[in-house]
């Protein structure tokens, strides 16, 4: 039978808290492989009490904010509730899909990235992840990348993006050549 689920709870926020985030992640996928049975033993220690997989994950990923592979681990599971039609508001939505592709750019998993903009049922925040993800590639020096990616439903937009930051690298160049300028003379 599963471990009853509040002590399991307390120790993955204490794990969490010491930095062992792998020992906490464990913990919390035996908690919640425990909540279909032991919900109501749950709801003391929890801040909510809607215990639902997007409830519970999103709550998870805040234990464990401070390493980016944990939280992404978790924010994965809310992103299957989601996609299983979990009813959440929009903006807890959109934060757990704007977390997920954060969570991909800085673990450099790019390709993963990219899937993730391009399944956004959001345009705006799409839009905004391109853009962030263009521009995250063009400073890792990950052109070849990008060049593989499939965005060509994107191009136009890339290609804006691409020129913004060619403009603001002309810009800099220009302006450490006349501080350069000003030391020699």
């Amino acid at each position: 039978p599963p471990e009853d689920p509040a002590p399991a709870h307390l120790a993955a926020r204490a794990d969490a808290l010491r930095g062992r985030f792998d020992d906490a992640c464990a913990a919390l996928v035996r908690v919640h492989a425990a909540l279909p049975t032991h919900a109501p033993k749950l709801r003391p220690v929890l801040p909510f009490q809607d215990i639902t997989d997007f409830a519970f994950w999103t709550h998870a990923a805040s234990l464990v904010e401070a390493s980016v592979s944990a939280s992404y681990m978790c924010y994965r599971h809310a992103m299957h509730a989601l996609e299983a039609g979990a009813d959440v508001a929009e903006a807890d939505a959109r934060q757990v899909w704007t977390q997920v592709f954060q969570a991909q750019l800085a673990l450099h998993m790019y390709e993963a990235a990219s899937s993730t903009v391009l399944s956004m049922p959001f345009d705006d925040l799409r839009t905004t992840c391109i853009t962030t993800l263009v521009t995250t590639l063009c400073h890792a020096h990950e052109t070849h990348t990008l060049l593989r990616l499939d965005l060509l439903d994107w191009q136009p937009h890339v290609e804006r993006t691409l020129s913004f930051l060619s403009l603001i690298r002309i810009c800099r160049c220009r302006r450490c050549m006349r501080w350069s300028s000003r030391w020699a003379a």
